[in-house]
C-alpha cells in the first residue's frame, strides 16, 4: 500500500480499528505510519479519540492491587 492509499483510508475512517481492517496492518504499524506522516512530512491526518478520558486513579489502584496480590502469592511459595 502506498502513502496516498494509506492517507485516504486513514482520513475516511472513523476509528483506528477501521484503518487496521482496511489496511491489514497492525494497530501499532498504523499509529507509527500516521505519526511519521504527520511529524516528518506535515501530512494532515485526522485524530482519533482514544475512547475518552482515562481514570488514572482507578488504573493506579488496579495496578497496585495486582502488584500486592502478586507479591502475596510470591510470599506463599
Amino acid at each position: 500500500m502506498n502513502a496516498i492509499q494509506f492517507v485516504q483510508i486513514w482520513n475516511q475512517s472513523n476509528t483506528i480499528d477501521e484503518v487496521v481492517k482496511a489496511t491489514s496492518l497492525t494497530r501499532g504499524a498504523c499509529h507509527a505510519r500516521a505519526s511519521t506522516y504527520r511529524r516528518k512530512h506535515n501530512i494532515p491526518l485526522k485524530a482519533f479519540s482514544n475512547g475518552g478520558r482515562q481514570d488514572w486513579d482507578a488504573i493506579r489502584q488496579a495496578a497496585e492491587e495486582a502488584l500486592t496480590e502478586a507479591q502475596t502469592e510470591e510470599n506463599l511459595d
